[in-house]
């Protein structure tokens, strides 16, 4: 599986995220530093301010294939060619074609299924005598004809695509329909071209969709940090690749290159770069993800199941105390705080503060010294 990720184009399409050709600059290191295959440099055309970043990243990164999009009219591909001058070699051109009302308005005119066809051959056909890889993006490819979208398929891995990928850019798929169409698009085309998948997330399904994807023959996801994005936002790359590294451990279509270490420090940088927040619950790089509170996690959940490691993403696990905690999480939250925990009557500590519990809420380490202190000098 190779990760292609797309922070810093789809996903700065967050809304209030802006990030400077400085800043994407920056990240694109760390990103390269934490081995994803591809970064999307950008929309070059876009803005001036775009043109720029797409220069930035290119100039902040060494190895990483580089993509940048465009639109499939020349004019547009000849600024990706500008915007990556001087590392052709590593360059890819992203492309489509559109708008989708074409697609929904007119799917069954053949006339314009002929120009949409041959539109997009032009385009590939072009980009491919500059770009050592040319992919195509399926836009809105749950919404469209399975029939014609694997007819497209093969006209653009004919005219020269390296890579064709389903976006589901409404979150129209299901996993079971993405599979099959996947299954349809290797079997066309899987000679000719690589297919890959960029999903979003409108109904919390991109993660399952890739999965799926990946299952049924795709080898390249698209994903971002903390799986941001315009609207519901798109695959979270930390949670793609630790599906890799917990489930498809082993396992031929989820080898891969990333550094599951840089998980959580790509997480705060955005943040430090953004001022993005994550839920506090958000898988892996929420700030409560690793705090465990419930007495039953805190002696059970973090041992039992090694996947939930969270020094494997470059985070502690951390016992907090509240009213939900049992005796157990209190010794080991007195051993956290190294404090000597040999003849200390844990029941008698375990009431005082479940007593202040019920009306605090949380704990402070405070407490837990007050009431050990209390227990001794009764």
């Amino acid at each position: 599986m190779r990760l292609f990720d797309t922070t810093l184009r789809d996903g700065e399409q967050s809304t209030g995220v802006h990030l400077t050709p400085p800043q994407k600059a920056i990240f694109a290191g760390q990103l390269e530093a934490a081995g994803v295959d591809v970064i999307d440099a950008g929309f070059p055309y876009a803005s001036e301010v775009d043109w720029k970043g797409v220069q930035a990243v290119a100039e902040a990164t060494e190895s990483v294939t580089l993509s940048a999009v465009a639109t499939h009219l020349k004019k547009d591909i000849d600024q990706v060619r500008l915007a990556l001058a001087g590392h052709e070699s590593r360059a890819r051109l992203a492309t489509r074609i559109g708008p989708y009302e074409l697609y929904r308005k007119h799917a069954d005119n053949p006339n314009i299924r002929s120009k949409l066809i041959s539109g997009s051959r032009t385009a590939v056909s072009y980009a491919k005598d500059y770009f050592p890889e040319v992919q195509y993006y399926l836009n809105y490819a749950g919404m469209r004809n399975p029939q014609f979208m694997t007819e497209l398929s093969q006209e653009v891995a004919d005219a020269g695509a390296t890579h064709v990928i389903v976006a589901d850019s409404q979150s129209t798929f299901t996993p079971s329909q993405i599979s099959n169409f996947t299954q349809q698009l290797v079997t066309a085309v899987g000679h000719q071209a690589k297919i890959g998948v960029h999903c979003h997330n409108m109904y919390g399904m991109a993660v399952a969709n890739s999965v799926a994807a990946v299952e049924a023959g795709a080898v390249q996801v698209e994903a971002t940090v903390g799986g941001i994005g315009d609207a519901g936002g798109n695959t979270a790359l930390e949670q793609i690749a630790m599906y890799a590294e917990v489930f498809g451990k082993n396992v031929a279509p989820w080898d891969h290159s990333f550094q599951i270490k840089a998980i959580y420090s790509l997480a705060q940088e955005l943040t430090r770069l953004t001022g993005f927040t994550f839920a506090s619950n958000h898988p892996l790089v929420g700030p409560n993800t690793f705090k465990i509170e419930a007495g039953i996690h805190q002696t059970q959940i973090l041992q039992v199941n090694p996947g939930l490691a969270p020094e494997w993403i470059g985070r502690t696990a951390e016992i907090v105390l509240g009213r939900h905690s049992g005796i157990q999480g209190i010794r080991l939250k007195a051993e956290e705080l190294g404090i000597q925990t040999k003849d200390i009557n844990w029941h008698y500590v375990y009431r005082l503060l479940m007593d202040k519990a019920a009306s605090q809420g949380m704990l402070e380490d405070q407490d837990l010294h007050d009431a050990i202190d209390q227990c001794q000098h009764e």
